[in-house]
């Protein structure tokens, strides 16, 4: 055919497909970040050096740009600068995207997907974080016209928001450079960057609009529709205000029926990789109320005997995203008319509304609140019995 394509099946099922693309996404970006890794100056640093230490730098630099159907005025377009060349009488043919990257290489910089590497091996972020940090990083790539990002300038930073606000609301906007702020602090401390020059860009962004507090009526047709489906997962959210993905990744051994708790911990197998949102600050155990240990006792009376650390719900995982919540979150907006994060609303809501304690609610659902002294957090430990009390108030 001439050219060259990637080529990847997601599934047989649109279902199928919708929990692999993150994954093939992921490995699509590694082969194209493969091949921009053979580009001539990534080669001529990564394999024979600077001109500290290739004495023939120049003549190798040249002849791996020629290598790649580069003409002599468009070489010399990329070594010198504009004035240098006028100077000569020679002519300028610019090629902005590799004189960037020539001179983020000579200044010891590298490329942002070299960040993202270097991140990603230190941190080792949720397979979705990664993503969105690939996506973001490449979109401004795309607007400087370069990989190299370290030359962006304070100017620069502003006219990228602007162009932003263009195509997106001020609220995802905001979201956008909250991720590309995070990153230039990051790269401050990898002594890529001098400066943080997104600092400051967020503020007067609008966030984005609040659901409303769910009406009683919903939720009460949600508890019906939930029993008819056996959806489990309803009622453990409902009444414990954990996240889906708490609630999804549960194994028989994490219930304990004859103690009335539920434990919210991080574990892995060969195979599977269970991690809490907020890392070891999650890892937490709860009290079942009694309205959900009626509802335990109905739907999964095995767990009872069980102790195994079979899951609850095998079928949530998603190995791609590494995540558990995935299937389950779009059902329950699609079954009952609610969205997940909804639920875990509704019962800080509700505790709020009968003055529990922030130091309770922080207890049952790792929610912190903005005026919470960590001073206060860390010396105020409510006892089991007075938190299993607040718990029975959820309804």
């Amino acid at each position: 055919m001439g050219t060259s394509a990637v080529v990847r099946k997601a599934g047989k099922t649109h279902a199928e497909a919708l929990k692999n693309r993150t994954r093939i996404v992921l490995e699509i970006d590694k082969l194209f970040q493969d091949k921009r890794g053979l580009d001539p100056i990534g080669q001529q640093f990564e394999q024979d050096g600077g001109p500290e230490v290739d004495e023939s730098f120049l003549i190798h630099l040249e002849q791996r740009l020629k290598s790649v159907g580069l003409n002599e005025d468009q070489i010399n377009s990329v070594l010198y600068s504009r004035d240098e060349l006028e100077q000569q009488g020679l002519p300028y043919e610019p090629q902005p995207k590799l004189h960037e990257q020539l001179k983020a290489s000579l200044s010891g910089s590298s490329s942002y997907l070299k960040w993202i590497d270097r991140r990603v091996k230190a941190e080792a972020p949720a397979a979705t974080t990664e993503l969105s940090w690939r996506g973001r990083l490449k979109r401004l790539a795309d607007w400087y016209g370069s990989d190299y990002l370290a030359g962006i300038d304070r100017k620069q930073a502003a006219e990228y928001k602007d162009h932003l606000l263009e195509q997106k609301k001020p609220s995802s906007v905001k979201t956008e450079l909250g991720t590309i702020l995070a990153f230039w602090t990051w790269a401050i401390d990898a002594g890529e960057v001098q400066a943080n020059i997104w600092s400051g860009l967020k503020k007067k962004l609008k966030e984005s609009i609040k659901d409303d507090a769910l009406v009683s009526e919903l939720v009460k047709q949600a508890k019906v529709k939930a029993l008819q489906l056996k959806d489990l997962g309803f009622f453990l959210q409902l009444y414990t205000g954990c996240r889906a993905s708490d609630h999804q990744g549960l194994r028989y051994s994490d219930i304990d029926m004859s103690g009335l708790s539920i434990r919210f911990v991080d574990w892995q197998t060969e195979a599977i990789e269970r991690r809490l949102k907020g890392g070891a600050k999650d890892v937490r155990k709860v009290p079942i109320c009694m309205k959900l240990k009626a509802v335990i006792e109905e739907l999964l009376p095995d767990v009872v005997n069980n102790t195994s650390d079979e899951l609850i719900f095998p079928k949530s995982y998603d190995p791609s995203l590494k995540l558990f919540s995935h299937r389950w979150s779009v059902n329950c907006k699609k079954r009952y008319g609610i969205k997940s994060h909804a639920i875990r609303s509704h019962v800080i809501t509700q505790l709020g509304a009968k003055n529990i304690s922030p130091c309770f609610l922080y207890e049952i659902t790792r929610h912190t609140q903005a005026a919470m002294s960590k001073v206060v957090m860390g010396y105020t430990r409510p006892s089991w019995l007075d938190v299993a009390a607040a718990m029975e108030l959820l309804d």
